[in-house]
């Protein structure tokens, strides 16, 4: 078993890991709202397709991390049924084969979770940086716009 200072510090990079998600999600939100704001009473024009995109690459960062905080409480979950599979209070196997079986398949699952939230992870990271990026490029294309 592991000790109260192996799980405190579990719990502890575990609520970190929230707070980035939601801090991502957040930023995600904001970049939407605040671009949306500016361009309210503007006409449609050509040049706003990098804000347009900008846009997009936000609700994808925002997308991506709800599914990711999704497949996290589906995991924690699936752990919660390991620990009682391992504990033999699991009520699925029927069996005692089953019973030896369950723990892994459960972590073939946990495995396969654990790789398609590292995905979600990069892509809402990566998608954040890109709606930046893009915002600057609408904001530079802007400012020169209004200087001809």
């Amino acid at each position: 078993m592991h000790n109260e200072s192996e799980i405190e510090i579990y719990k502890q990079h575990r609520a970190s890991q929230d707070k980035y998600i939601y801090f991502l999600l957040a930023a995600a939100g904001a970049g939407i709202g605040f671009a949306l704001n500016q361009t309210k009473g503007a006409a449609l024009s050509l040049y706003q397709y990098p804000l347009a995109f900008a846009v997009l690459s936000w609700g994808i960062s925002f997308y991506a991390g709800c599914k990711n905080s999704s497949y996290i409480n589906g995991i924690l979950l699936t752990n919660a049924e390991l620990l009682r599979a391992l504990q033999g209070k699991h009520p699925l196997p029927k069996t005692p084969e089953e019973a030896a079986a369950l723990p892994i398949v459960i972590r073939e699952a946990i495995k396969k979770d654990e790789k398609i939230i590292i995905q979600y992870a990069s892509i809402q990271f990566k998608a954040l940086i890109t709606g930046a990026l893009l915002y600057i490029a609408w904001h530079i294309i802007d400012m020169w716009q209004h200087t001809i």
